[in-house]
C-alpha cells in the first residue's frame, strides 16, 4: 500500500489496471478487495494535487528566510533587527516556480495560483527577494521575481475555479506591491533595460521591458471593493486602492515614464509597445469621469452622501398612499365612480384613482429578463484629494503630448491587422478615444464660461489641436466602420463604445464650427461636408435605431445613441440653412467585376469615365441632391418611435438633456413630418404620458420637462381633435401603424392607396423598402406591342395623368441633353455611342411616389422604356440612362402618344398578356476541385464565354457595349423599313452596284433590299479593270511576277473590306449615306479602297473614322 502512495500518477493508473484485471481471476469479490485498497484514494487528482503541493512547499521554503539580528544604534542601544536572507538556491527555485505556474495555466483549478495565495508567498518571500536583490545589484534574481509576479497579478479568467478567492488574494498583492520601495525597484530594472540602445538590445531585454508594461497594467486592472457610507473600516480602505496606487506610481515617476513612452510611440523604438501602453491608460481612466477630473469639487464627501441617502427616504415615504383616518375599519368599501365598480377591503384606496386600485392588485409577469448592465460604463467617485489633482494633471499632460501620436500609432496596428490585435483591444482604444475627446470638450466649455467673467483670457489654454490627429475624416471612416462590423458581428460591448466615440467626435465638431479660430472652423466644415456626402453616414445611424433591442444592449446605449442622433441632426440643420444643396453620393448595386472596355481593344488610352471605373473594379456611386426634410422624413418609422418610447419610460431618472433630446424627436415626427404624425397615436404611448402629467408635480421643474408638457399637450389635443373626425381611431390605437396607415388616418386617403412599400415587412435590414413584385409582357409579345399593354392596363384604371406626366419628364430629359455629352468633349468626339449623364425622374408628389414604389402597371411602363430604379430611405426614383439620345427619347414618347391614340379593345385582353415577373435564380457554379478550398484562396474564376456574330463581325469578339449598340441599330433600320418599305420600293430606283472580281453583285441577291434604296453610291476598285481579260492578264502577271504574292494579299484584304462595307451599309442605311454626306464626298457617290483607307487612317473628319473604324475597315 505504501508502494502505491509513493508511485506517480501514472503508474498508479498502471497499477490500478492490473489490480482491476486480477480481481477477475481471483475468487473473491472484487468489493472487497477495492473495499481493502482504495478507500484512501478517491480521485487520482486529490493525490496528483498533494503531491504537488508538497513539492511546491518545499521549493517556497528554500526561497530564504526572515534572521533575527542585534544591531546597536547610538540612543537606543541594542535592537532586534529582522532582516530577509535569501537562499542558496533561490535563483533555481524561482525558476522552478515559473515552470510551475506555465503549466498551471492551462489548468481550470489554478491549484498553484491558489497555493501562492493561500501561502503569501508574494508579501513574505517575493517581495522582500526584489527589494534585496534590488539593493545587492542582482539583476537576474530581480528579473525572475518580476516574472512571477506577472502571472500571479494577471487578470482572472471567468470560468476558473474560486474567481472571488483570486480577487482577493489579487487585491491583496496589489496592496503590498504599493508598500514602499516596491514599485521604485521595478522602475530601476525598467530604466537599466532602457538604458541599452535599441540597436544593442537583445530578445531577452525587449521582453523584460514588455515585461514590466505589462505588471503596471495588471495592477491597474485589479478592481477595488466597493464601499458604501455604511461600510467597514478596512472595506473603507480596500476601496481605495487604485488611488493609493496611483499615488504610489507618480511618487516612483513611473507615470512620468508612461507618458514619455506613449509620446514617443510614433518612434520604431517604442512603436511595438502602443497596444500596452493603450491599455495601460485605459484601465488608469476606466472608471473616472472626465466632468470629475475638471470639477472644483473632486473628492466626494461621505457626510454629504449619507445627508442625500436620507433626503431620498424622506421623499420615498411621502410618496407612499396616505393611511386612512381610522385603520382598525374592517368592513368592505364599494366605490361607483365613471361608470365602474370598485370592492375593496382598504379604506386608503379611495384617496385614489379606480384604474390604480385596480392595477395594484395586478400580478407581473412571473418570469421577467434582467435588462443588460453595462458595467465599463461605471462611474467611481475620487475620494482622495491628492489622487485627483495627479489624475487632472496626467490627464492634461496626456491629451497635450501624448493623444495624438499613441492614437494614430494604435491606429496604424489596427489598419495594418498586426497579429497582437485582438477583440477588446478596439473596445478600449475607442473608450481611450471617447474619454480624452469628452475630456477636452468639457474644458472648453469651462473655459468658455471663465472667459465671460474674464473677457481678457487667453485662447491658449485650449487647443483642439490636440485631438486633431483622431478627429478628421479618417478617424470618422475608422468609427463607422466598426459601428458596422460591430452590429453584424453582434459584439455590443465595441458597438457601444463605437456610438460613444463618434457622439463626443461630433460634439467636438459641434464645438470647432463655433470656435473664434477661423482654421478651426473652416476644418469642422470640412470635416462635416465630407461626412454628409456619404449617404451611408446617416443611414447607418437611422439603422441602428431601427434595430435597437433591449435585450442584448443596455439603456446607457440608447442614451448615447439618441445623443448621436440629436447632436447629428442639430448640425446637419444648421449646415443646410448655409448651403442652398446638399449633395450625398450613394454606392450602386451590382457586380463591380472587371467588364471588356473597348479602349483596350482599340489601344485607345483616353481617361477612363466613371463606368470605365467600375470596369476596373472601383466602387460605382451616384450623387444626388438631397433636402433635409427629407432626413427628417427617414426617422418616422414605428420601430424609431418605440427605442425613444423605451427612453422615456424611465422619465424619474433621465437627465435634463436626455428628456430634451427625445422632446426634439418627438417634435420632429409628430409635426414636422406631416403624414406621419399617426405613429404617436398608440395606447401605450397615451398611457405613458398619462403618467407623467399625473407625476408632474414630483418631477423636476426644468425647461426641458417644461417642454415636454408642453408637447404632450399638444399633441393629446391633436389626437382628441382627430378622435371626432375618424373614430375608428380607437381601434387603431391598438395596432402598429404603417406609413401607409398614417397617411390613411391624417388626410383620409383610400386605403387601396396607401403605401404598401413602407411596412416593416417589406424593408430590409438597413431600413430600405424592398422592391415589389412587378410584372411583365409574356416573351412571345413584341416590344411596341408589350408598350401599348402597359398604356392600355394604365388607362383602364384611370390613370391618364400619370401617362402625361411621364411623357412630359421624357421631354424634359431629351431637352436637357440637347449639349453634346461629356464623354464625347473628352474623347474628341470618338465612339458611335458617347454618354450623356444620367438624368433622374423625381416624383414630385406623395401620389406618384406611392405609384413609383407599389403601383406595378406604372412600373411596367417605367420598364419598357429602358428606364432604371433608384431607391433609399427617401423613396424611389427612376433614371434614364446615359446612352439614351434625345432622338430616342422622343421617339419612345410618339410610341406613347400613339398607344394612347389607339389602346387596345379589351383591356382584360391585355391583362392576359401579363405575368408576374420571375425571380432570378443565379447559382453558383462548383469547383471541380471540391467545395471546400481551405486557405488557399477562392477557386479561380472559370473564363468568360465569348460569342461572336458571323453576320455583321468577322472573326472579331463584341463587348456587351457593341452588342447594345447592334440591337438599337438594328430595332432603328427595322422600324423604319417597316414604315417606308411601300414608297421606298416605288420611288427610289436601285443605283447601287458592286463589283467585286468582275462578279456583279446586285441588291435584289441582297439580304435587305430596301435598306440599300437610300444609298446613292458606287464603291468599286479604280485600279481593277471589270473585264475577264484583265483579271486573266492580271492572273498570268500574277503567277509570273515573284512579287505578286504581295499584290494578292492587298486584293484580298481589299475583297474584306468590300464585305464589310457591305455589311455597313445594310446595317446602317441612310446614316452611313449622311456621316460620309457630312464630310464633303461628291454627289457621284464613288469612292475608292484607297479613299477607305486615307480616310479610316487620317485623324479627321472623326465621324467617318469612327464608322470605318466600326466596320472592321
Amino acid at each position: 500500500m505504501w508502494t502505491l502512495l509513493n508511485q506517480t500518477p501514472r503508474e498508479f493508473r498502471t497499477s490500478r489496471r492490473r489490480i482491476s484485471r486480477l480481481s477477475l481471476r481471483v475468487s473473491f469479490s472484487p468489493k472487497t478487495f477495492e473495499h481493502h485498497i482504495f478507500t484512501s484514494f478517491t480521485s487520482m487528482e486529490s493525490i496528483g494535487d498533494d503531491v504537488q503541493e508538497s513539492h511546491l512547499l518545499s521549493i517556497c521554503s528554500a526561497l530564504g528566510t526572515l534572521e533575527e539580528k542585534e544591531v546597536y544604534i547610538v540612543g537606543q542601544g541594542l535592537i532586534i533587527e529582522k532582516k530577509y536572507v535569501l537562499g542558496d538556491e533561490v535563483l533555481e527555485c524561482l525558476r522552478d516556480l515559473k515552470r510551475m505556474l506555465q503549466s498551471d495555466d492551462a489548468n481550470p483549478n489554478k491549484f498553484v495560483v491558489r497555493a501562492l495565495g493561500r501561502w503569501k508567498i508574494l508579501q513574505n518571500d517575493l517581495i522582500p527577494i526584489l527589494l534585496v536583490a534590488h539593493q545587492d545589484g542582482k539583476d537576474k534574481i530581480t528579473q525572475a521575481v518580476i516574472q512571477i509576479m506577472v502571472p500571479l497579478t494577471w487578470p482572472l479568467d471567468m470560468e476558473t475555479t474560486d474567481v472571488k478567492g483570486q480577487l482577493e488574494h489579487q487585491r491583496e498583492y496589489k496592496a503590498a506591491l504599493i508598500g514602499e520601495g516596491v514599485l521604485s525597484a521595478v522602475m530601476d530594472q525598467l530604466v537599466k533595460t532602457l538604458s541599452i540602445p535599441y540597436p544593442q538590445r537583445r530578445d531577452r531585454d525587449h521582453a523584460i521591458i514588455g515585461l514590466i508594461l505589462t505588471l503596471f497594467r495588471n495592477l491597474l486592472a485589479i478592481t477595488d471593493v466597493q464601499s458604501g457610507a455604511s461600510g467597514t473600516v478596512s472595506t473603507w480602505l480596500n476601496s481605495q486602492l487604485q488611488e493609493k496606487l496611483l499615488i504610489a506610481m507618480d511618487s516612483s515617476e513611473v507615470l512620468q515614464l508612461l507618458l514619455s513612452f506613449a509620446g514617443s510611440a510614433s518612434h520604431r523604438d517604442y512603436a511595438e509597445y502602443s497596444q500596452i501602453l493603450l491599455d495601460i491608460f485605459y484601465q488608469l481612466f476606466r472608471d473616472r469621469d472626465p466632468e470629475q477630473l475638471l470639477d472644483d469639487n473632486k473628492t466626494l464627501s461621505i457626510e454629504l452622501t449619507e445627508m442625500v441617502h436620507i433626503e431620498n427616504q424622506a421623499k420615498k415615504t411621502l410618496k407612499r398612499p396616505l393611511q386612512s383616518r381610522h385603520p382598525r375599519f374592517g368592513g368592505a368599501l364599494w366605490l361607483e365612480m365613471d361608470g365602474q365598480k370598485l370592492t375593496t377591503n382598504n379604506p386608503s384606496k379611495a384617496l385614489h384613482s379606480i384604474q390604480e386600485a385596480i392595477d395594484a392588485n395586478k400580478t407581473g409577469p412571473r418570469f421577467q429578463r434582467k435588462p443588460a448592465v453595462d458595467e465599463a460604463r461605471k462611474k467611481r467617485k475620487i475620494k482622495n484629494l491628492a489622487a485627483a489633482l495627479i489624475y487632472e494633471r496626467t490627464a492634461r499632460q496626456f491629451l497635450e503630448n501624448c493623444f495624438n501620436t499613441l492614437i494614430l500609432s494604435a491606429k496604424r496596428d489596427f489598419d495594418m491587422e498586426r497579429d497582437n490585435i485582438q477583440d477588446e483591444h478596439y473596445v478600449r482604444f475607442l473608450w481611450l478615444c471617447s474619454f480624452f475627446l469628452k475630456f477636452q470638450l468639457f474644458a472648453w466649455r469651462v473655459h468658455q464660461k471663465a472667459k465671460k467673467s474674464q473677457p481678457t483670457l487667453a485662447d491658449e489654454s485650449v487647443d483642439f489641436d490636440t485631438v486633431t490627429g483622431f478627429v478628421d475624416l479618417r478617424g470618422m471612416n475608422f468609427v463607422y466602420k466598426r459601428i458596422r462590423q460591430s452590429r453584424d458581428e453582434k459584439n455590443w460591448a465595441e458597438l457601444h463604445a463605437a456610438v460613444e466615440c463618434l457622439k463626443n467626435m461630433l460634439a467636438v465638431l459641434d464645438a470647432m464650427s463655433t470656435s473664434l479660430d477661423e482654421q478651426y472652423r473652416d476644418a469642422s466644415e470640412n470635416i462635416q461636408s465630407n461626412m454628409y456626402y456619404e449617404h451611408s453616414s446617416v443611414e447607418t445611424i437611422i439603422s441602428l435605431l431601427r434595430t435597437y433591442t433591449k435585450r442584448n444592449l443596455p439603456l446607457s446605449y440608447l442614451k448615447s445613441l439618441v445623443e448621436t442622433v440629436h447632436l447629428l441632426m442639430k448640425m446637419l440643420q444648421e449646415y443646410s440653412t448655409e448651403k442652398s444643396v446638399i449633395f450625398t453620393r450613394k454606392r450602386k448595386g451590382g457586380s463591380t467585376k472587371r467588364k471588356p472596355n473597348e479602349n483596350e481593344a482599340t489601344g485607345d488610352a483616353a481617361h477612363p469615365s466613371e463606368d470605365e471605373e467600375d470596369a476596373v473594379g472601383k466602387p460605382a456611386y451616384t450623387e444626388r441632391s438631397i433636402a433635409f426634410s427629407d432626413i427628417e422624413h427617414a426617422f418616422a418609422y414605428e420601430s424609431i418611435v418605440d427605442a425613444y418610447m423605451h427612453l422615456l419610460k424611465h422619465y424619474k431618472t433621465l437627465e435634463d438633456a436626455t428628456i430634451y433630446y427625445i422632446t426634439v424627436m418627438l417634435h420632429r415626427i409628430f409635426v414636422k413630418c406631416k403624414g406621419e404624425s399617426p405613429l404617436l397615436y398608440k395606447l401605450s404611448i397615451l398611457q405613458l404620458f398619462n403618467n407623467i402629467i399625473n407625476d408632474r408635480s414630483y418631477l423636476p421643474n426644468t425647461d426641458s420637462h417644461k417642454e415636454l408638457y408642453t408637447f404632450i399637450s399638444f399633441m393629446l389635443s391633436k389626437f382628441f381633435k382627430k378622435l371626432k373626425e375618424y373614430p375608428l381611431l380607437f381601434l387603431e390605437i391598438l395596432y402598429p401603424k404603417t406609413k401607409g396607415d398614417c397617411r390613411k388616418i391624417e388626410f383620409d386617403e383610400d386605403r387601396e392607396m396607401a403605401d404598401v412599400a413602407d411596412t416593416e415587412d417589406n424593408l430590409d435590414k438597413d431600413g430600405l423598402p424592398k422592391p415589389v413584385r412587378d410584372i411583365e409582357v409574356k416573351k412571345s409579345v413584341s416590344w411596341e406591342q408589350s408598350l401599348q399593354v402597359a398604356v392600355t392596363l394604365l388607362m383602364s384604371s384611370g390613370a391618364e395623368h400619370h401617362l402625361e406626366w411621364t411623357k412630359a419628364k421624357l421631354l424634359d430629359a431629351s431637352m436637357s441633353r440637347l449639349s453634346p455629352p461629356s464623354s464625347a468633349t473628352d474623347k474628341g468626339g470618338e465612339g458611335l455611342n458617347p454618354e450623356h449623364e444620367p438624368y433622374d425622374i423625381r416624383p414630385d408628389s406623395d401620389e406618384v411616389q406611392r405609384v413609383m414604389k407599389g403601383d406595378a402597371h406604372f412600373r411596367l411602363l417605367l420598364n419598357l422604356l429602358d428606364l432604371q430604379e433608384q431607391r433609399d430611405l427617401n423613396g424611389v426614383w427612376w433614371t434614364v440612362p446615359g446612352w439614351m439620345s434625345p432622338d430616342e427619347l422622343i421617339r419612345r414618347r410618339s410610341m406613347i402618344d400613339e398607344s394612347m391614340a389607339i389602346p387596345m379593345d379589351d383591356a382584360e385582353e391585355a391583362r392576359k398578356l401579363t405575368r408576374k415577373k420571375r425571380k432570378s435564380t443565379k447559382t453558383k457554379p462548383k469547383s471541380k476541385a471540391g467545395a471546400k478550398r481551405g486557405k488557399r484562396g477562392p477557386a479561380k474564376a472559370k473564363e468568360q464565354q465569348k460569342y461572336t456574330s458571323a453576320e455583321f463581325i468577322d472573326s472579331e469578339t463584341e463587348d456587351e457595349n457593341d452588342r447594345e449598340f447592334l440591337r438599337q441599330a438594328q430595332e432603328r433600320v427595322r422600324k423604319r423599313r417597316e414604315r417606308e418599305a411601300a414608297d421606298a420600293l416605288d420611288e427610289k430606283p436601285f443605283a447601287a452596284t458592286l463589283r467585286d472580281n468582275g462578279n456583279e453583285w446586285n441588291a435584289a441577291h441582297a439580304t435587305d433590299a430596301r435598306a440599300m434604296n437610300d444609298l446613292p453610291i458606287v464603291v468599286h476598285e479604280s485600279d481593277s479593270s471589270s473585264s475577264s481579260s484583265s483579271d486573266s492578264d492580271s492572273s498570268s502577271d500574277l503567277d509570273s511576277d515573284p512579287t505578286g504574292a504581295s499584290d494578292q494579299d492587298d486584293q484580298e484584304s481589299i475583297r474584306d473590306e468590300k464585305d464589310r462595307l457591305k455589311q455597313s451599309v445594310a446595317l446602317f442605311g441612310d446614316d452611313f449615306v449622311n456621316l460620309f454626306a457630312d464630310e464633303g464626298i461628291p454627289e457621284s457617290g464613288t469612292i475608292s479602297s484607297k479613299d477607305l483607307k486615307s480616310i479610316s487612317n487620317s485623324e479627321e473628319p472623326r465621324s467617318v473614322k469612327g464608322v470605318l473604324g466600326f466596320a472592321g475597315l
